[in-house]
């Protein structure tokens, strides 16, 4: 997977059960690119492990939601989707806007 160089702030990070790591969702203007994949997994060595796909391209994510047993996600175009914490697809997606 490519290092990612951008400097970004930190909006949100969702600890995950069982020491498996982290979500990191990083602030969607810290890129002027009409797709930004901001949300992605982070190992518990520190590795980044995916990058949640987005539902469509020209978006970026702007929260993170623990639904407890779940994950989701809201987009700037206004899709609401749940986040496959091994790979990060994304699934169940609706329109929320």
């Amino acid at each position: 997977m490519p290092i990612i160089r951008l400097v970004a702030q930190v909006l949100q990070v969702i600890t995950l059960p069982k020491g498996d790591g982290c979500l990191v969702l990083l602030d969607p203007s810290a890129t002027k690119k009409p797709t930004f994949e901001n949300l992605f997994k982070v190992g518990a060595d520190g590795s980044i492990v995916w990058k949640a796909e987005l539902p469509r391209s020209h978006d970026a994510f702007v929260e993170t939601i623990d639904c407890g047993n779940h994950v989701e996600a809201q987009t700037w175009n206004g899709d609401r989707v749940e986040i496959e914490l091994e790979s990060g697809r994304t699934k169940n997606a609706r329109f929320v806007k």
